[in-house]
This record gives C-alpha cells, sequence and structure tokens, in this order.
C-alpha cells in the first residue's frame, strides 16, 4: 500500500477513482451486447459470477476480455450482459493473506461462468490441543477461562467445569464491563454475556475474528481484525468512529488522515485510556507476510476525530512489534500498562490534558517477539506479566523485575484475585496453572490443575 501525503487543507484520499474508472470500463464492455427484442439471437451475452472468500476481503480484482476490456470491482459481484470469449481474473493482495492464482475462462454465448477467489493464510492454521486463551474472574471463587472450541470453563473455588456456550467458535478473551458483568468475545464476530448466572449470545455486527474486549473510557469495547472496533451501548453494539487522524508527538500539527478499517491491521487489546493494535505502514516495500508491514499503534481521544493514532514500539530495526496486551486500568494513571511484541513496556504519563506512552527500561522475554501477552496489575501495583516465551514475571513499582515461573511453553493469560491467588493459562493440554506468590518473601509455589477435556481443533 502506498499514498500520498497531501497538504494539511486535504487529507482525504480520493477513494472514489477506482469506482469511476471501472464504471467507465464495465460501460465499454456491456455497449457491445445488443438486446434487441425483436432479435433474440442479437444479444449472445453471458454472466460472471465473482466470488471472494472470505467475504471480509476488500481486495480489487481484475476481469479482462482477450480484446482487452477491463473490468474492475471489489468482493461478490454478478457481472451480466457480457460478450462471449476468453476472460481472464486478476486477483488483487489482500493484507497477510495469500492472493489467489490467476484464473482464465472462456465464457459461452448465454453461459454463466464462475471466477472464485479464495484467499488463504500465509501461514497453515497451527493444530490446536487442549489449550486456554486468556483467563479472568470477579473473585476468588468465580474465575473463567476460554479457548478453541467454544471453551469455556468456570472455578466456583474448588473445581474447574465446562460452561456450555452453544458454539463450537474459538473464544480469545475476556473482560468485565462496568457494571461487572462478565464477557467472551471469539471468532466469527462472536459476542457472550452472563447475566443471571446464564451465558447468553450477543450478535457483534461483524463476522470478524474479535481479539479484544476492554473498557475504554468506561465503555466496553470489541475489537478485531482489519481494525474492527465496536462499542456497546443502548443495549447493543454499534461500531465505533473510523477516522483517525495522526498528529506530530510535539507540535500536535496533524500529519495524516487514515482510516480505521483500511489501515490498521488488527485491534488486539482495549485498556482504559487506549486501544492498542498494529497498523499497515503505508510505504512498506514489498509484499506483506505475517505482521511484516506493520507498527504497533495505540489509538486515543482527539478533539476533531474519532480517533487520534500514536506510533508505538519500531525499535532500532524496526521490526514489526504489534501492542498485544493491557492492564485492565486504574484511576491511577501511572497504573495503566501496554505489553508489546518485542518485550517493550509502557506505562501511561499526563501530558497535560493528553495521555502519552512513555517505554520504561525493562524487557518481557528472552527472544525477540517473545514479548508480553497478558498483563495482571495487583491492587498494591506490583504488575505480572506471562510472555511468549513461557515466562511469568513480577514488575514491583521500585526493584527490579523477577522470573516467577519457566513453563518452557506460550502463556497467554494471567489474572489474580490477589498475589497468592494467580491462574495463568497457556498452550497445556488440558491444564491450567497456579501460582502462590508472596512478594515480601519472594516465595512462590506452583502447581498443574487439571480442567475438563478440552476440544481440539485439527
Amino acid at each position: 500500500m502506498s499514498y500520498k501525503t497531501e497538504s494539511p487543507t486535504n487529507f482525504r484520499r480520493h477513494t472514489w477513482l477506482p469506482a469511476v474508472m471501472a464504471s467507465v470500463l464495465l460501460l465499454g464492455l456491456l455497449a457491445a451486447c445488443s438486446d434487441d427484442p425483436t432479435d433474440p439471437s442479437a444479444c449472445p451475452c453471458g454472466t460472471i459470477v465473482v466470488d471472494v472468500s472470505p467475504d471480509t476481503v476488500s481486495a480489487i480484482w481484475v476481469c479482462t476480455h482477450l480484446k482487452g476490456d477491463v473490468i474492475t470491482g471489489q468482493g461478490d459481484s454478478t457481472l451480466t450482459r457480457l460478450q462471449p470469449g476468453t476472460y481472464t481474473m486478476t486477483w488483487g493482495d489482500a493484507f497477510g493473506l495469500v492472493t489467489p492464482a490467476q484464473d482464465t475462462v472462456s465464457l459461452d454465448k448465454g453461459a454463466t461462468i464462475n471466477f472464485t477467489g479464495e484467499y488463504g493464510s500465509h501461514y497453515p492454521q497451527p493444530e490446536t490441543g487442549g489449550w486456554l486463551f486468556d483467563v479472568l474472574g470477579t473473585a476468588a471463587d468465580d474465575v473463567c477461562a476460554v479457548g478453541p472450541g467454544g471453551t469455556l470453563l468456570h472455578f466456583d473455588g474448588d473445581n474447574w467445569s465446562r460452561v456450555n456456550l452453544g458454539t463450537d467458535l474459538t473464544i480469545n478473551a475476556l473482560a468485565r464491563d462496568i457494571g461487572g458483568n462478565m464477557w467472551s468475545c471469539g471468532d466469527f464476530g462472536g459476542t457472550w454475556y452472563r447475566t443471571g448466572g446464564q451465558w447468553r449470545a450477543m450478535a457483534s455486527g461483524t463476522t470478524r475474528k474479535l481479539y479484544a474486549l476492554g473498557l475504554y473510557r468506561n465503555l466496553l469495547h470489541a475489537g478485531g481484525e482489519d481494525g474492527y472496533l465496536a462499542r456497546f451501548i443502548d443495549s447493543h453494539w454499534t461500531e465505533a468512529g473510523r477516522d483517525i487522524i495522526e498528529r506530530d508527538p510535539v507540535s500536535q500539527i496533524p500529519i495524516d488522515t487514515l482510516d480505521r478499517a483500511v489501515d490498521l491491521a488488527a485491534i488486539t487489546t482495549i485498556s482504559l485510556y487506549a486501544v492498542g493494535g498494529a497498523m499497515v505502514l503505508p510505504d512498506y516495500v514489498g509484499t506483506p507476510v505475517g505482521v511484516e508491514g506493520t507498527q504497533g499503534m495505540a489509538l486515543g481521544i482527539d478533539p476533531e476525530y474519532s480517533w487520534r493514532l500514536d506510533r508505538l514500539g519500531l525499535g532500532a530495526l524496526d521490526s514489526p512489534n504489534w501492542v498485544l496486551c493491557s492492564t485492565v486500568g486504574s484511576s491511577n494513571l501511572d497504573h495503566n500498562y501496554l505489553g508489546l511484541l518485542n518485550g517493550d513496556l509502557l506505562q501511561s504519563q499526563a501530558h497535560g490534558v493528553d495521555v502519552r506512552w512513555e517505554r520504561l527500561p525493562v524487557m518481557l522475554g528472552n527472544n525477540p517477539g517473545s514479548g508480553a501477552r497478558d498483563l495482571w496489575l495487583a491492587a498494591d501495583g506490583d504488575l505480572y506479566a506471562v510472555t511468549g516465551d513461557g515466562l511469568v514475571v513480577h514488575l514491583p513499582p521500585a526493584g527490579t523485575p523477577e522470573i516467577l515461573y519457566d513453563a518452557s511453553t506460550m502463556l497467554t493469560g494471567i489474572w489474580g484475585s490477589g498475589p497468592d491467588n494467580l491462574w495463568v493459562t497457556g498452550l497445556w493440554e488440558n491444564q491450567i496453572l497456579h501460582l502462590d506468590h508472596d512478594p515480601m518473601s519472594g516465595s512462590v509455589q506452583a502447581s498443574m490443575w487439571d480442567t475438563p477435556e478440552l476440544p481440539s481443533v485439527r
């Protein structure tokens, strides 16, 4: 993706041009077909059905007739009254996905042909075992954990049991709303909430994967792939504003405007003062693969636009560095943190009426790309982190970080009713880790708890 930055008086990109060109080209192609009702043979027209999968892909495709006529479009389409002949479909690139191969098909008189563009992952989806992806509770005897295959587990103080959500979708995250109600979100836009002890499904208005739930400015938000972001207001989900301003961090002069649904790769965490994830680098040279061509970012308040974007996490080698996790939030501004893919830890700081994220002189994880996957903040300000390379780390407000546990596998979530009652999720088969930490003495007791047998996704 590339674009030109315009003058401060006109930031918006000219998105109308491809549509106008497509209309002109399509009219030219259709003009060759006559539909004179007195001469049925005068219109040897055919039909082309364009099917793009998954439906969320918005890449532009180009359909070319052997004689040189061209039609461009986006998404699923039905093209009618076309000349017979040979047509070639060229699929545009979609960020993070494998582009389908070019296809050529002959269209006969009065016939219908199909072009199916199936965009796949750059990496095969891994087989998942009986793993857990997040954990959250309201008290020592009310803890939930989620994972693939519709997994929702509940701990009542004695045992873990399975709760039936009525779905086999992967559940990715948990959160609590301002009233203390528990929520979960997952693949295909799934959201669920607990009321009166019962879990119920809630339509989110999207089919995109949802990775994050949380209270931003005390309003429940959900976010996921392609920068999708919605807030829960008046008992339903409403998509948040799309327009974004990027300002110079010192002068606050506008640098560029962005579109959340176009220029963001994903929303991965939601905290009280920021919505974190990754943006697509507009000047990236090459074909994006996985996280390549992206940069960590945080969205916050702006007086003129829906969101203000702050770029975060580019290091000396400009490695992609997503914002992956955050603390739930505290009224104490400096008790709010963001964890990044490369191990950076950012702390919120007041800059006048604005909030800025300052890097702390600590690194989480031993290897590049193995940074924080989840954070939990104790009432006294002690911070606990789990990393992609299996570490549980304790960070006292003033002092040296200490490793409490090395799991030797990716860890995904942490929550506690206190330091003496910490639950940790990770890539274990049908197990969850419990830690009893005494910050005063530094002692740690670790035990693995069995869970009900969890489904595997193959």
